[in-house]
């Protein structure tokens, strides 16, 4: 009789270091996406709070418009529409780190 347990131990650790690699990738990338917007978010210390949510938003946006798959669009319309400060921040970075990202 065939002993199936080194069998099972073997497919049981290849699994596991697959998917310890895809969690390495993966946290190396969420790694990377983070200075990228630190990066794009220095000299805003003495902004408004709105103005920095509006910023990070609009960075975000700007990112995944120049193809950076690892943001989102991302704009609240309502605090867009309401508020300069946002809708401001919004702007200059959309504008900012979709051209960046472009000329990567």
């Amino acid at each position: 009789m065939v002993d199936a347990l080194p069998y099972a131990q073997n497919v049981i650790g290849k699994s596991m270091r697959l998917t310890l690699l895809a969690m390495l990738l993966l946290g190396g990338c969420a790694a990377l996406d983070a200075k990228i917007m630190d990066f794009q978010m220095r000299g805003l210390e003495n902004k408004p709070a709105a103005f920095k949510d509006g910023y990070r938003a609009g960075c975000a946006s700007g990112l995944w418009s120049a193809g950076d798959m690892h943001y989102r669009q991302t704009k609240d319309v309502v605090r867009y529409d309401n508020d300069a400060e946002y809708a401001d921040g919004w702007e200059q970075a959309f504008k900012a780190c979709r051209k960046s990202n472009i000329n990567r």
